[in-house]
């Protein structure tokens, strides 16, 4: 029999919460649906990660686009918390080791990046943010052996993205989501193939010739 959070993920990959849904209207939706009733649906829906409470009512935090390989996440501004929820989301969608781009690395990465508990991480940036010391940075590693930082000296490195086995995560403006509006783009080999193995081939290139920290 499925539980009530799996019939509120149906609702969601119909397309449900393209639209703001109140509490009444998700309580009159799944009885109609599934003659089904649940006592306290704030706490319900609070647990459903693909879900986000506005004003108005619920909506998706992010749309059921798997079928055609792409996952679009919208990250407001001024919101830190909802925009790690998010994040935290579309991580678990990444599988085996990850590469990840970013020009700037900041406290905020370094909160972010404590999310990936079992991935091998290469790390490449080219600026490291003023306030983040080298005992910093050691600290983190000496926690998380499974993240390599690199420094790329030369000023190129301009894209923000996330490789995995089979997936391209691009993100707007870098991992420090906290107080920027942004997007996150996560495209499957079904849709992006060439370009993932492309950006490989050159993140491994700017690898090799970039400094260990």
């Amino acid at each position: 029999m499925i539980n009530v959070t799996e019939k509120i993920r149906i609702l969601w990959n119909k397309g449900y919460f393209e639209h703001h849904r109140t509490n009444k209207d998700i309580s009159n939706k799944v009885w109609i649906d599934f003659k089904c009733k649940y006592p306290n649906w704030t706490v319900l829906l609070g647990r459903c990660e693909f879900l986000v409470r506005e004003k108005l009512g619920w909506v998706q935090r992010y749309p059921h686009n798997s079928k055609i390989g792409i996952n679009i996440i919208k990250i407001e501004a001024g919101k830190p918390r909802e925009a790690v929820k998010s994040f935290e989301c579309i991580i678990k969608k990444l599988k085996g080791n990850l590469s990840i781009s970013d020009p700037y690395l900041t406290r905020d990465c370094l909160d972010l990046l404590e999310r990936f508990k079992k991935n091998k991480i290469r790390f490449l940036f080219s600026k490291k943010q003023s306030k983040l010391g080298e005992r910093d940075i050691e600290d983190f590693k000496y926690e998380y052996g499974n993240i390599i930082f690199r420094k790329y000296e030369n000023n190129h490195l301009h894209d923000r993205y996330i490789i995995s086995n089979n997936m391209l995560l691009i993100i707007g403006h870098g991992l420090s989501l906290r107080n920027k509006e942004t997007f996150l783009i996560l495209l499957d080999d079904s849709v992006a193939k060439d370009l993932r193995l492309s950006l490989l081939q050159t993140f491994d290139r700017r690898w090799k010739i970039s400094k260990k920290k």
